[in-house]
C-alpha cells in the first residue's frame, strides 16, 4: 500500500481535499497545441463572481492574469462531440478572505470546462465547475465573445459575386462603412448591420434566423467578405480560391 503522504491528491474539483489538477496525472492527454475547434474568446460568468475572459490561443490560454501553454491544460473529446478542458492557474491580482492567513493577494484558481459545439464542429459555449483556493465550487456559464473585427475572411471578386447589395436594406457592398457578411450554414449575404438587426443576432443573443430561407445561424457561423476587382497574378480568371463556400 503506497504511502498515504505521497498519494496524489484527488482530482475531483468538488472533493474535499481538491488542490488543483495536476498536469503529471494526464501526460498522454498534454496537447502541443490547443485544438483549432475551441480557440477564441470567451465571456465567463461565474456564480457570485461576475464575469471573467477566458482566452484561447494556438499557443496559450490566459485567465484572471495567468497564461498557460497547452502542456499546462488538460483538454480531450467528451461524451458525444464536445470537448472536456480542465486547468488549475495561479492569478497574481486575484484577492481571497477565505483563507487561514486572512486577506491575501494571488491565488489558485481550477475550472473544469464542457465546450458546447455546433454543426460545424466549433466552441460556441461553455459550463462548468469553478473552484478558488479555500472556497468551495461554484458553477459557471459562458458564450464566446463576438468581435465583427476579428471574424474569418472570405474573399471574392466582383465578377463572381452574384450579388452587389445587401438584400435587405439595399446598401451596395462597395458603399463606404458597409461591410458584406456570409452565413456559412446557407452561404446567404447581408450587411454587417442586418445581421445584427433583421437576424436577431444582436449580442448576447446566441442564434437568430435568416430572413431568406429561415435557417437558424448563429454569430459564429458568420464570415466577412473581400471583395477584389478581378484575377490576380496567381489567379488571372478570379476564381474563388480553395474552400471558399460557393455562392447561393
Amino acid at each position: 500500500m503506497p504511502d498515504a503522504a505521497y498519494a496524489v491528491p484527488t482530482q475531483n474539483i468538488k472533493e474535499d481535499g481538491f488542490k488543483g489538477f495536476l498536469p503529471s496525472t494526464w501526460s498522454e492527454n498534454s496537447l502541443e497545441v490547443f485544438p483549432d475547434d475551441i480557440l477564441g474568446k470567451y465571456d465567463v460568468e461565474i456564480e457570485w463572481n461576475g464575469t471573467r475572459t477566458l482566452t484561447i490561443e494556438k499557443d496559450n490560454l490566459r485567465w484572471n492574469g495567468a497564461r498557460l501553454t497547452p502542456t499546462a491544460v488538460w483538454c480531450t473529446p467528451a461524451a458525444g462531440s464536445d470537448f472536456a478542458t480542465r486547468f488549475t492557474a495561479f492569478c497574481p491580482d486575484q484577492r481571497t478572505v477565505w483563507v487561514k492567513r486572512g486577506t491575501q493577494r494571488g491565488v489558485v484558481e481550477s475550472l473544469d470546462i464542457s465546450f458546447e459545439l455546433n454543426d460545424a464542429g466549433n466552441a460556441t459555449g461553455l459550463s462548468g465547475t469553478f473552484r478558488r483556493q479555500g472556497e468551495g465550487t461554484l458553477g459557471f456559464r459562458g458564450a464566446k465573445a463576438f468581435d465583427a473585427d476579428h471574424l474569418p475572411t472570405l474573399v471574392r471578386t466582383k465578377s463572381n459575386d452574384p450579388e452587389s447589395q445587401c438584400p435587405v436594406c439595399y446598401s451596395e457592398w462597395d458603399d463606404p462603412g458597409v461591410t458584406q457578411v456570409v452565413v456559412s450554414t446557407c452561404a446567404h449575404c447581408f450587411c454587417l448591420e442586418c445581421v445584427v438587426s433583421v437576424c436577431s443576432l444582436t449580442p448576447p443573443a446566441k442564434s437568430g434566423s435568416c430572413p431568406i430561407c429561415r435557417r437558424e445561424m448563429v454569430l459564429h457561423d458568420l464570415r466577412t467578405v473581400r471583395r477584389e476587382r478581378g484575377g490576380t497574378p496567381e489567379n488571372p480568371a478570379g476564381k474563388p480560391p480553395p474552400g471558399c463556400l460557393p455562392c447561393a
